[in-house]
């Protein structure tokens, strides 16, 4: 008799009306791998995958006389698939349950916690997992299986560690294990990959300490997925390679990607991880995925600009001067371009971290930062005893919420924590709060576009730094009872209740819909909502810290105009200067020579919408692309 086989990767539900899902890529390559094999198939069989983060007894109901319940654990589904697994012990008290993944800490750890996991797979779970499989069907031992810890009875077992160079993997699409999942009627996207493995050795990322040698998969492999994606209609690809770009036939597989699109239509995009070395090779990619609108945006990382901080976590950056340059390049050929950077890291201080980001604008990075609160990964050289010791890292349990989702979609009724650094030797509680709130307040005000015009008209023409005008609005928020004071304070008390551990960071506000959006997300949508009242208060504002003469008016009126709002149509931007070309000018690095000469700017393509449908089409899908600025795309002379 067959014994069944399930696996567990539970994902969010994406968007509002449109559901979008991603394939349980991770144990797919598992199950894939493992099936491959005929002995295998003769033992076994592949009794189906939970993949979605449904009622936790629906979820029980699904898997029936299973012999393995096999789970992938990260973030957001470690401690359903904890709830998960009691439920399936309790109602089949013999199966064997393993857990695997990013979240699965080093050492029986996880086994002394959790008394219901039988086996913790540690590392790439392919060739183990069928190790684990062929000693079950043959009554061998599990200590002949490297890289798991496990249970004898009484003990708890860890095997020797060994590093697999195989990159000869079967497909998981193209095998045919997905064939059930894409009948459930959901629009799918799916992980990618063209190669597996990262040279670089991040102390914040867990592939940090393998610096693994790259493997790269076959062309065959790769054309065979990708046709299969078209012939199944996958509109969105998350490519998972550590750093796309890094390789010449990267390109091509663009190309192989637009060919695929021209004859079918899908794939419609493209998400990667670009390299941070080959800046170079990665104009000629970023050009054709730009340009072809198979994907828009080229990333330009920093983690910090401390160079303390990156000595701490093994980190090198792009020399300034050339990050400049290759901004003003892709300025000019129209491609996006946006920077990320993390918080939290050893060695930040709150002055480092706010300079750190008046760098980036002073460089030229106005349209895209995102700033991450840093992640304690449990695998990371960051997450060791011995950094966190170093550092005196202190985190703090944050309740998880997944952005761009329908809070009802996740029936399971179990929160996830994210282990997220609150402090450090060097940046207090109260500084790791500042510096956030900092980071949301340029992200929101600047890179949404709320008030960018204004401080690049201030940072050059008033010699106001981008740090002091942001810190400045900050510091205006905690002194006046106006408008921005009401929505900077209390978006400032739920990032203290956030790292407090008694909020998630992502939040629903049903008049936007009812999705959750990121914290800068919300700040903006709450600013519009009330557009005309931000703008009076802001105006109090740089009366406060500049004056008011007849030229700020006018910048005023022109910063109010040019931010698109769903209530409100536009079809020219009138002013009595030549901002329009002023800015223009001034993202392409040509002389700036603002006058006052009246100037008509024709906006095109403008409609008005619902709440819910700004929140989603314009800042969710548009905001890489400069959706809320009117500007950016829309306009002539």
């Amino acid at each position: 008799m067959s014994k069944y086989i399930y696996f567990v990767q539970a994902n969010a539900i994406y968007g509002e009306v449109k559901k979008s899902v991603y394939i349980p890529y991770a144990t797919g390559c598992i199950a894939a791998y493992a099936f491959d094999d005929e002995k295998i198939k003769k033992e076994y069989r592949l009794g189906g995958f939970v993949y979605t983060r449904m009622n936790l007894d629906k979820a029980t109901d699904k898997i029936t006389d299973p012999y393995i319940v096999a789970f992938s654990c990260s973030t957001w589904n470690t401690e359903y698939n904890r709830k998960l697994s009691e439920k399936i012990r309790e109602k089949y008290p013999e199966t064997i349950i393993i857990f695997g993944g990013h979240n699965v800490t080093a050492g029986t750890k996880m086994l002394e916690e959790n008394s219901n996991i039988d086996i913790l797979i540690h590392g790439e779970g392919e060739i183990v997992f069928k190790n684990i499989l062929t000693a079950l069907m043959n009554n061998q031992s599990l200590s002949t299986v490297s890289n798991i810890s496990y249970r004898d009875n009484e003990k708890l077992i860890d095997t020797p560690r060994e590093d697999y160079c195989f990159i000869d993997y079967p497909s998981p699409y193209t095998s045919g294990i997905f064939d059930d999942i894409l009948k459930d009627g959901y629009d799918f996207s799916v992980i990618f990959e063209t190669n597996r493995g990262c040279p670089n050795r991040c102390a914040f990322c867990d592939w940090g300490k393998l610096k693994s040698k790259v493997r790269q998969f076959s062309w065959k492999k790769i054309c065979a997925e990708l046709n299969w994606f078209a012939e199944n209609k996958i509109e969105y690809i998350y490519c998972a390679d550590a750093n796309f770009g890094l390789f010449d036939r990267d390109i091509k597989i663009i190309e192989e990607i637009l060919k695929y699109r021209d004859a079918t239509g899908y794939p419609q995009k493209f998400k990667v991880n670009f390299s941070k070395n080959r800046q170079e090779e990665i104009k000629a990619v970023s050009s054709l995925m730009s340009k072809s609108n198979l994907g828009k945006s080229q990333t330009l990382s920093f983690q910090s600009l401390n160079p303390q901080v990156l000595k701490n976590v093994g980190r090198s950056n792009l020399d300034m001067e050339y990050f400049n340059h290759l901004v003003s390049h892709y300025n000019s050929e129209g491609i996006r371009t946006y920077s990320e950077l993390i918080l939290g890291l050893p060695g930040e201080t709150k002055d480092s971290f706010s300079d750190g980001i008046n760098t980036l604008l002073v460089a030229g990075q106005h349209k895209t930062l995102n700033v991450y609160p840093c992640e304690l990964l449990p695998n990371s050289i960051l997450g060791s005893r011995e950094y966190v010791e170093k550092f005196d890292i202190k985190c703090t349990d944050v309740p998880f919420l997944q952005y761009h989702c329908k809070t009802d979609d996740d029936e399971s009724g179990v929160t996830e924590f994210a282990v997220t650094i609150s402090s450090t030797d060097s940046m207090s509680f109260e500084d790791m709060i500042y510096s956030y709130f900092f980071a949301i307040t340029v992200q929101a005000m600047h890179m949404l576009g709320l008030t960018r015009y204004i401080a690049i008209y201030f940072y050059n023409e008033k010699n106001i730094s981008y740090k002091k005008f942001y810190s400045e609005l900050i510091e205006y928020s905690r002194n006046s009872d106006g408008f921005i004071s009401a929505i900077f304070n209390k978006t400032y008390n739920r990032i203290k209740k956030i790292y407090s551990g008694e909020l998630p960071f992502a939040e629903c506000d049903t008049q936007f819909g009812e999705i959750t959006y990121e914290v800068d997300e919300m700040l903006f949508l709450r600013c519009l909502y009330n557009h005309d009242e931000f703008m009076s208060d802001l105006k109090r504002f740089i009366s406060s810290l500049v004056g008011c003469d007849e030229e700020t008016e006018a910048l005023l009126d022109f910063q109010h105009s040019v931010i698109r709002h769903p209530e409100r149509s536009a079809s020219e931007i009138k002013s009595d200067y030549n901002f329009s070309l002023y800015f223009k000018n001034f993202f392409a690095g040509a002389d700036l020579n603002l006058s006052k000469t009246p100037t008509k700017t024709i906006v095109k393509n403008v409609e008005l919408m619902s709440w819910q449908d700004y929140g989603r089409f314009i800042l969710w899908f548009g905001r890489h692309n400069e959706k809320t600025v009117l500007l950016s795309e829309f306009y002539e002379e």
